[in-house]
């Protein structure tokens, strides 16, 4: 890493790019740290890189009214949906509280969920469908 960092710097001088010169001149060392300075540079938590993204997956449902996505309940993946509204509130179509759920997808007549699942850990995954009613405005 620190090769790379200095080949980059080489080729650029003291004028990197803006890319570059924000992470190299605050989270890389450069040439002449010593390792007791390179021992303040502040690491990068594990939650940032490991932890569960806020949302992933987006998918609107074949008939355009409908927007599902993956989000963390209690700290695992889960689907929640929600009208295409951004105002509008998600509801939660899964439950999981062990695994999350690893793929879904929108069945054809918009109104189910359909996703994959293993059982415990076993690798074999399930399709199961999970109905999707909105029952706000009813």
């Amino acid at each position: 890493m620190l090769f790379l960092c200095d080949a980059i710097q080489d080729s650029f001088g003291e004028d990197l790019p803006p890319l570059f010169g924000k992470y190299i001149n605050k989270v890389i060392p450069r040439k002449g740290k010593t390792r007791s300075q390179m021992n303040d540079i502040p690491l990068i938590p594990r939650t940032t890189l490991f932890g569960n993204p806020e949302r992933i997956s987006p998918k609107i449902s074949p008939n355009g009214k409908m927007l599902a996505y993956q989000a963390p309940l209690n700290g695992v993946l889960n689907v929640y949906v929600r009208s295409t509204d951004p105002s509008d509130q998600p509801i939660p179509v899964t439950s999981d509280a062990i695994r999350g759920i690893p793929a879904y997808f929108w069945q054809q007549d918009s109104t189910h969920i359909l996703y994959v699942q293993d059982s415990g850990g076993d690798e074999n995954g399930r399709l199961y469908q999970n109905p999707y009613r909105d029952t706000r405005n009813t």
